[in-house]
């Protein structure tokens, strides 16, 4: 689930940076529809952590704390800087970097350094909120079902005041477009993955063989999402405010998407061969997926920084849709080849979310390779009795 929200994740951003996301029509139906990935996050997140803590008896807070928000807290501070940095050096003012660090704090705190920071600030409320939504999850066992009807009506009453409320008082109007920064819009979510992960064995025994009727659902609420987006758009809503993330239409697939991505999981977990190569790859994947998500911006902004004719180099003479897919095609393994390079340096941890990789020596990449085409050929899982046959 992580690798395909993450890719989903990559592929959105590129759609923004290679088509007129004000007008045009497509991309942003598309980009609507991609909305399901960061709201997959914060299921992945709510299930990831319950499913580590809710059985834990020596549970607490201030143990919890201090070990999840450092791997959180330090990555957001360190790249939102290196964006920040980034973004001077394009607008020829690096000089500038020592002199303007109110800047920095500026772009810190409201999570704006790069398009998606603010989800490692929303991240970051989630873990300092967590201990309080797993109180109410154990106070309240054997009655989720309500848990959930709660958090759903709260969830709908959230989209429609953020989509439909204009705030008469010019502070709260200021700040109104920051809601997408806190975890409020996000909090079904999070209790939503959290709920999965307690039922977990029930949910999947409920999901499987019923492929269909999920795959039904998610047709079902991607024409109430396109309905509505094609209704506001012709009632003269702009394509970019009809596409938004929390207009109440795109909800029902908002969290079919999530559970539809959770059960292909299980279907591929009942399934999964570890020696595969698919296997191999999905684990790589999830493995460096956080560092993915982190540096992926940084590789898009360098290869749509040079320009010809005001045109980025690499989409110069190519049309939409095939400059989105060139972009995404090229960002992909440029960002993992990057994310090997900051794996084998000092703070990897923080820069990526995973520990450091020693630097291979040239004797161990050739064994590796050897081994890597041993398997690949069957050499090594032959059955000795085979040639005797």
């Amino acid at each position: 689930m992580r690798g395909t929200t993450f890719l989903a994740v990559i592929f959105t951003h590129t759609l923004a940076a290679t088509t007129d996301v004000h007008l045009n029509v497509a991309s942003n139906v598309l980009a609507m529809f991609f909305h399901f990935s960061r709201n997959t996050f914060f299921f992945l997140t709510g299930f990831v952590l319950t499913y580590a803590n809710f059985s834990k008896s020596g549970f607490s807070a201030r143990t919890f704390w201090p070990k999840r928000l450092k791997l959180i807290v330090i990555p957001y501070v360190l790249w939102s800087f290196i964006y920040w940095v980034y973004r001077f050096g394009t607008e020829g003012r690096l000089t500038a970097v020592p002199t303007s660090l109110d800047d920095y704090w500026n772009d810190l705190s409201r999570g704006v350094a790069a398009p998606h920071m603010y989800f490692l600030l929303v991240m970051i409320q989630v873990y300092l909120l967590f201990p309080a939504l797993l109180w109410v999850l154990r106070k309240t066992t054997g009655h989720h079902r309500i848990v959930f009807a709660v958090s759903l009506a709260l969830q709908v009453a959230i989209v429609a005041t953020l989509t439909y409320y204009h705030p008469s008082s010019p502070w709260l109007a200021a700040h109104w477009w920051q809601a997408f920064t806190t975890f409020i819009p996000y909090q079904l979510f999070v209790v939503l993955g959290a709920l999965v992960a307690i039922h977990r064995d029930e949910f999947a025994d409920r999901v499987r063989g019923r492929g269909f009727w999920i795959f039904a659902a998610l047709l079902a609420s991607s024409a109430l999402a396109w309905g509505g987006f094609a209704h506001r758009v012709y009632r003269g809503t702009s394509p970019l405010d009809s596409s938004a993330a929390f207009q109440p239409t795109l909800l029902p697939f908002l969290v079919i998407a999530a559970l539809s991505l959770y059960t292909l999981g299980v279907w591929w977990a009942d399934r999964r061969d570890a020696r595969s190569v698919s296997a191999r790859v999905i684990d790589h994947t999830s493995n460096r997926s956080f560092g993915i998500f982190l540096s992926h911006m940084l590789v898009l902004n360098l290869l749509m920084y040079v320009t010809v004719d005001n045109v980025p180099w690499i989409i110069r003479g190519v049309d939409a849709p095939w400059a989105t897919l060139l972009v995404f095609v090229a960002v992909v393994p440029l960002t993992l080849a990057l994310l090997e390079v900051l794996r084998r340096l000092p703070g990897s941890l923080y820069l990526t979310g995973r520990p450091r990789l020693p630097v291979p020596g040239v004797a161990t990449v050739v064994a590796k390779w050897r081994t890597h085409r041993a398997e690949a050929s069957g050499e090594l899982d032959a059955d000795p009795t085979d040639s005797a046959a």
